[in-house]
């Protein structure tokens, strides 16, 4: 029987750990990242279409063509396997674009996930693997999903023990472009104190403090250069008693480490009512959760 719709959840993610090494010869950063997937998810729904690309999203002024990463990798997997099915996407936003949490490439990945199912190309794990890492470097962890080290741009994963945590998040209501923020890090090198090594003991003790305290993010310095309330985002975290917060990638958006999910939901409150910030209380997923990865039904 034909498919008639795919529907899936795309998870957000935050950056436990963020290590940049420099440019490149290729022009891209050579990093050192933990990748953490939260339960904080786009859906998206898959009809197929006789031909073409219909993109359309309830996020005012989100792009719904060739700017979409959605959009993008549907080409890229039609170009790929030949195919002259259409689809139609329908994009229910709930992961700020612009924001570091990774909204676009999760959704990317959740597109050759389903479409691969919907349009019964048959691709293999390696060979989605092979689309994702040319759409960003990040699409190609939440192929996989859950916590993972990133190395070289980021693209290449391997998994690791998932933490049970709770998180507040916070974001400013203004996005930060990723190519910016690396810009401004490259006018202005600087790498944070903490080593993997540490955050992966930690990991594997799956102890909060001692995952709070070996957070690491080179780029945070450069973010709140160009976002200052970044800065005071992550001020306040602490303040309202998180054991550690960071800019959450290349920001805007920061995430503090809650001690229970009591004190996530204190804080989010506070940081609502007080700086009038967009705010959400979210827990780490494991691979194979319903959020996590791509969920199909």
């Amino acid at each position: 029987m034909r498919t008639r719709a795919v529907r899936v959840v795309a998870p957000a993610k935050v950056n436990l750990f963020l290590a940049v090494e420099g440019r490149r010869p290729d022009g891209w950063h050579a990093v050192e990242t933990v990748y953490q997937a939260i339960d904080l998810a786009d859906k998206i729904e898959f009809r197929p279409r006789p031909s073409g690309i219909h993109l359309v999203s309830d996020w005012e002024g989100l792009p719904t063509g060739e700017g979409n990463l959605c959009w993008q990798a549907a080409a890229l997997l039609q170009e790929k396997s030949g195919t002259e099915r259409g689809v139609e996407i329908r994009l229910h936003k709930r992961i700020p674009p612009g924001a570091g949490l990774g909204g676009g490439s999760s959704d990317a990945a959740a597109t050759l996930k389903a479409l691969n199912r919907l349009w019964g190309l048959g691709l293999s794990a390696e060979e989605l693997q092979k689309c994702a890492a040319s759409l960003g470097a990040d699409v190609a962890f939440f192929l996989q999903g859950g916590t993972a080290l990133g190395r070289s741009r980021g693209e290449a994963v391997s998994s690791l023990p998932t933490p049970q945590l709770w998180f507040v998040l916070a974001w400013p209501r203004m996005g930060l472009s990723t190519a910016a923020v690396y810009q401004e890090w490259d006018e202005q090198p600087c790498r944070e104190s903490g080593s993997l090594r540490e955050m992966l003991e930690a990991l594997e003790s799956k102890d909060t403090g001692k995952i709070a305290s070996c957070m690491r993010n080179d780029l945070e310095r450069a973010a709140a250069r160009l976002c200052p309330v970044c800065a005071d985002l992550k001020k306040e975290l602490l303040e309202e008693g998180c054991p550690g917060a960071l800019v959450c990638g290349s920001g805007s958006a920061v995430f503090g480490i809650a001690r229970d999910s009591q004190q996530a939901r204190e804080t989010a409150v506070s940081l609502s009512e007080s700086r009038g910030v967009w705010t959400a209380v979210t827990k780490t997923v494991s691979a194979g959760e319903r959020n996590d990865p791509i969920c199909c039904w």
